[in-house]
């Protein structure tokens, strides 16, 4: 699945938190992915793009 979606659509300032933003997945796009809380996504950032799945097992954290 493709989808293209507007920054501001996606992702709002928190309040009091100017390092972080929330990021807000659009109803119909959890549906299609069929996402429930609680799962385990891995979301990366590919070429300018956020690639996200969902995957059964958490990989090791990286640190840098």
């Amino acid at each position: 699945m493709n989808k293209v979606y507007n920054v501001e659509d996606l992702f709002q300032d928190i309040p009091g938190d100017s390092g972080n933003v929330m990021l807000t997945f659009p109803p119909e796009l959890i549906e299609e992915t069929g996402w429930k809380a609680g799962d385990n996504l891995d979301i990366e950032l590919i070429e300018g793009r956020i690639h996200i799945q969902k995957v059964d097992v958490v990989p090791e954290q990286q640190t840098t």
